[in-house]
Parts: structure tokens; C-alpha cells; sequence
């Protein structure tokens, strides 16, 4: 895909928004052309709109919504809890080590503190944090890391299945979680290690990508030690969205199958996710 020059906007308070993004995907770095989800958390997100990106690094990146498709289709802006899908613009290059990457903040270019006109931005980018071996984690979603399917995905799970995934806010820290729960209740409820869940962790005890190992479980090798998941909430917002927050504890063991032949665990307590946005999907 090609972007042509930046197209022209002033920078002023009618620019009235904060989020972060979601997965960025670069398409043509020497057109200054990338794409993928904004997450608008306050105010109004419109087209032709220049907005400031922030890394955990502090590197901050601008671009210009060059499109806008809202719930797969094309519009002129964007609010809170809408699925928004963009074409943006730099004048400069956003890769890199600290390059563009989901969970960044997002907000007006130009953003000053102190402008009444503009919405407090958000504190904190984390959507899930917890304790891992005593030491606190942060973790954050990104494009299709929440999903729900009602109806079970064909070939894999006959029953209602929910996904979730988590990404460490800091980079490099490259530590994520992948969790499955099978026969999901519309509600609150409880899922064991015994039954219903798969938790799989990849990443390092210090967040160093050389001492990666990877902990987990299956319906298949269940481990010895309790792994508990409570979802707390559940609200349906609409028939394509669902808002659900939870608690989460236990122990992960080591796989064996990469990665060396210690046995080592980690202990993830006071694990916590709240109003998380998960899509509706039919079977597929």
C-alpha cells in the first residue's frame, strides 16, 4: 500500500481524544506508510486527524490518519468502544528497536498537560498485571488478543471458547501469556487446571530474551499445582463485544520440550484484568 504526502491539518484542541494502539503493521517504511488498530478511550478519533504515539522508551512517534474503518467499514471518526481499523502516515521512519508496537499511547499532537480542551489521557497502559516469582508484571492486548466464539471454533472446540493474550508493556521485556478457557460461562464463574483452562507463558524470570523458557499447561498435562482463573464481570455491550475483567493465580511449570532439562515454575498471585474488550466471533 502507498501513502502519498502528509495531508494537511492544523494541530489544535479540536483534537479531542486519548487511546493507545493496538497491533501496528509496517507497510511501506520509505512511504511513511503503516496500518492497524487505534483503541480510542476518550473523546472523538477522526480522520485526517495527526496524532502523537508514546512509547514506554519515551520515543514518540506522529502520524496522520490518512482512513478510518470503524467496525469494518469506512468512516469520518471514531469513538470509545468501536473496533477501528486505520491507515496512518509518518514523515518518519517509526521502526526500529523501540519502533511502533500495540499498547503505546495515544494522543492529539501537540498534547500539552495543561490544555482544558483535552481529556485527561490515560495513566497507565497495563490491562493486565500480576506478580511473577514475587516481582510485579505489567501485560497489555493488541489486535485479536481478545476473542470470544460463542459457538466454539470449528475443528478445535465444539463448546464456547474464550482467548485472551497478554503482552508485556516494557520493551524488550518479550515475556506474553496465552490463555484458553473452554465451556466459558456468560458470567461470573470459576475455571480450574483441572478442567476448562490452558495457560501457556513465554519469556524469562528478569525479562531478558536470552534466558527465555517457556511454563505452561494443557488439557493434557495438567500440572500438580493449582492454576486458577475467576472471571469477575462480564457485560455484554453488544452482540459484537463483550466487557470482561478477572482474577488470575497459580503455579506454571516448565515445559521440558525447549529450552533446557531443569524443572523450574513460576508463580504468578494478585493477577488482575479489568473491563478488557473481547470480540464476538462466530465458529470459523
Amino acid at each position: 500500500m502507498m501513502i502519498g504526502a502528509m495531508l494537511p491539518g492544523a494541530i489544535s484542541s479540536a483534537q479531542s481524544f486519548t487511546g493507545k494502539t493496538g497491533m501496528i503493521f509496517i507497510d511501506d517504511v520509505a512511504a511513511g506508510s503503516y496500518s492497524g488498530r487505534l483503541i480510542v478511550e476518550s473523546g472523538i478519533l477522526k480522520k485526517t486527524d495527526i496524532i502523537d504515539v508514546h512509547s514506554p522508551s519515551g520515543r514518540k512517534f506522529t502520524f496522520t490518519i490518512v482512513s478510518l474503518q470503524v467496525e469494518d467499514q469506512d468512516a469520518a471518526e471514531a469513538k470509545p468502544g468501536q473496533y477501528v481499523f486505520a491507515v496512518l502516515h509518518s514523515d518518519a521512519d517509526a521502526t526500529g528497536a523501540d519502533g511502533i508496537n500495540e499498547g503505546f499511547l495515544m494522543v492529539p499532537a501537540g498534547w500539552d498537560a495543561g490544555d482544558p480542551d483535552l481529556p485527561t489521557p490515560p495513566t497507565g497502559l497495563a490491562e493486565f498485571t500480576c506478580k511473577l516469582n514475587g516481582i510485579p508484571w505489567s501485560g497489555t492486548g493488541g489486535y485479536n488478543f481478545y476473542l470470544y466464539y460463542p459457538d466454539g471454533v470449528e475443528g478445535i472446540f465444539d463448546g464456547p471458547l474464550l482467548n485472551l493474550a497478554f503482552k508485556a508493556v516494557p520493551i524488550p521485556d518479550n515475556r506474553q501469556f496465552l490463555i484458553y478457557i473452554r465451556d466459558v460461562k456468560e458470567g461470573p464463574a470459576v475455571y480450574n487446571s483441572s478442567e476448562n483452562l490452558s495457560v501457556n507463558f513465554s519469556g524469562s524470570e528478569d525479562g531478558k530474551p536470552e534466558n527465555s523458557l517457556i511454563f505452561g499447561f494443557d488439557e493434557t498435562n495438567s500440572p500438580q499445582t493449582p492454576f486458577t482463573i475467576e472471571i469477575t464481570k462480564w457485560t455484554i455491550i453488544s452482540p459484537a463485544e463483550v466487557s470482561i475483567s478477572g482474577k488470575m493465580i497459580g503455579t506454571l511449570p516448565q515445559s521440558l520440550v525447549f529450552y533446557g532439562d531443569e524443572k523450574k515454575t513460576i508463580q504468578i498471585t494478585d493477577g488482575v484484568f479489568s473491563n478488557l474488550k473481547f470480540q464476538v466471533l462466530p465458529s470459523r
